[in-house]
């Protein structure tokens, strides 16, 4: 079963070596890599072009001129004839064992397989990152149905839902599986943590960092999420909407950290006639915070968490996070 690894970069030179050789290392010998330069203004083609001259019977390069991290996967979807589609970031990397494990459990009808993955931190740390049994639940809270170099699609079940959405410069795989999910494409879930995902500030990914307009994208699609489960599975909404609502909240919160007045606009939009203390209990936002809205409201507890955070006592704030 052949599998198509499609590695976008952009400005990737310092990691890019790394991602590829992982990829040619891979267990499941039948594999084509589709390397597809986004606009490089660094050495990443030239490394590239190394490695097809190397690899030639493994190896092609095109490069994609529309700038994105979608468009160049798309780019790569194009010229690859797999079946199957590993996306793989150019500054992440796989274990060896990675492809063919999941290729191992694949049925008929599978459609795409989910994964867990190892973020790894500048400074040591590593987390582990599980899907959840409720894929719906880690969609909208922690990112829990896997993510783009962690899970495997197929082609067949992409080309459903258009494959990747080239107007979103990020959110990209969250929204991917919110189609798949809406579609209801068949899935697996698997436990092995074979994907490592390297956190870093440092330029030079496909994908663009703007905390506020990412942070509103990702509202916007939890909104989406809740009206999707409200109007198409009313019996699951009924049961949960409380945990969906929380993580809408939650989100918002995040986007007051770097834009409260943004933040206050999307709070009274979704939230103006809510009653808070049905959230109470949620995992995501805790009872103080949302009595404090109610006391205070939103705009004021949001302003106070911000500017109070050099003199409040340290205790205090972490009993406010967790009660």
């Amino acid at each position: 079963m052949l599998v198509s690894i499609i590695i976008p970069a952009h400005n990737a030179a310092g990691t890019i070596k790394r991602t590829i050789a992982s990829a040619l290392v891979q267990d499941h010998q039948d594999t084509e890599l589709i390397l597809v330069d986004n606009n490089s203004s660094d050495g990443t083609l030239k490394i590239m072009e190394a490695a097809a001259l190397e690899h030639p019977e493994k190896i092609r390069v095109s490069n994609c001129p529309i700038q994105g991290c979608s468009a160049a996967r798309n780019w790569g979807i194009k010229l690859s004839k797999g079946e199957w589609l590993q996306f793989l970031d150019a500054d992440d990397a796989l274990e060896p064992g990675k492809i063919k494990n999941q290729v191992a459990v694949i049925k008929a009808d599978t459609g795409w397989i989910i994964s867990p993955y190892r973020i790894l931190f500048p400074d040591g740390n590593i987390l582990v990152n599980m899907p959840t049994a409720d894929l719906w639940k880690g969609l909208v809270y922690q990112y829990r149905t896997g993510y783009t170099c962690s899970n495997l699609y197929r082609r067949e079940s992409l080309a459903t839902v258009g494959n990747w959405n080239e107007a979103l410069p990020d959110n990209t795989d969250p929204y991917l599986h919110f189609e798949l999910l809406k579609a209801g494409v068949p899935h697996l879930v698997t436990l092995a943590v074979e994907t490592n995902y390297y956190q870093h500030n440092a330029p030079g990914r496909v994908s663009t960092n703007s905390p506020v307009a990412g942070n509103q994208r990702r509202i916007h699609m939890l909104a989406e999420v809740n009206q999707f489960l409200k109007h198409h599975q009313p019996d699951y909404w009924e049961q949960n909407s409380n945990y969906f609502s929380a993580a809408l909240l939650s989100t918002i919160r995040i986007l007051a950290t770097h834009d409260l007045s943004l933040a206050f606009e999307n709070y009274r939009k979704y939230f103006h006639s809510t009653d808070l203390t049905s959230l109470f209990g949620q995992p995501m936002i805790s009872k103080s915070f949302l009595r404090a809205y109610q006391l205070l409201g939103f705009r004021r507890t949001e302003w106070l968490r911000l500017h109070g955070t050099s003199w409040l006592p340290t205790g205090f704030k972490n009993w406010l996070k967790t009660t």
